[in-house]
């Protein structure tokens, strides 16, 4: 996974480094745990349900998608692997989780009034949003089973950054771009 990391996230994860190699692992126990508290929150923002289009070769695609906090980003979350319990390398992962939380949900797609040929279906997702940037927000989702599968059809992932209830990015297939969602309110 490659979420994009901050300047203040690399800031902390730095502190909390140098906190726990003077011995001083408490204070990046509780900057963590303040951390995975304000991330739970931020979370709480990010959950709903969007709606708008995609585009990809075959023309414009109509999208809606339901995100719903799935709780604390999980410690496999992250690639690579810390050789020991304790120390710098678990501090500075347990400081990169808690600026992640673990998201799911439901994307569906349809035809358009441009593209009244395109295909309909959905599947279920999941992935992780980055909240340490709040109130700007990126999220990563995968693709999981599908609930409705058009014939050929492949699902994919998606990236994209959400601020003030509007979601920017792209699904990682070949040759799609340009996904522009809205959060709804009171849905």
């Amino acid at each position: 996974m490659k979420l994009r990391s901050s300047k203040a996230g690399a800031l902390a994860v730095t502190a909390l480094a140098l906190c726990s190699t003077m011995g001083l692992s408490a204070i990046g126990t509780a900057a963590a745990q303040d951390a995975a508290s304000t991330a739970a929150s931020s979370a709480a923002e990010v959950e709903g349900h969007y709606a708008g289009t995609f585009v990809c070769g075959f023309g414009e695609v109509g999208m809606t998608l339901t995100v719903r906090d799935a709780g604390p980003a999980k410690w496999d979350a992250l690639p690579g692997s810390c050789k020991s319990g304790a120390g710098p390398c678990n501090d500075a992962r347990a400081a990169r989780l808690a600026t992640l939380r673990s998201v799911d949900g439901v994307l569906n797609f349809f035809p358009t009034a441009t593209n009244p040929d395109a295909k309909a279906g959905s599947f279920k997702v999941s992935g992780l949003v980055e909240t340490a940037n709040a109130p700007a927000y990126q999220i990563e989702l995968n693709p999981g089973e599908w609930i409705e599968k058009p014939e050929r059809f492949g699902a994919s992932a998606m990236e994209a950054t959400i601020f003030d209830g509007e979601m920017v990015g792209k699904p990682t297939a070949p040759g799609c771009y340009t996904l522009r969602l809205r959060k709804l309110s009171g849905v």
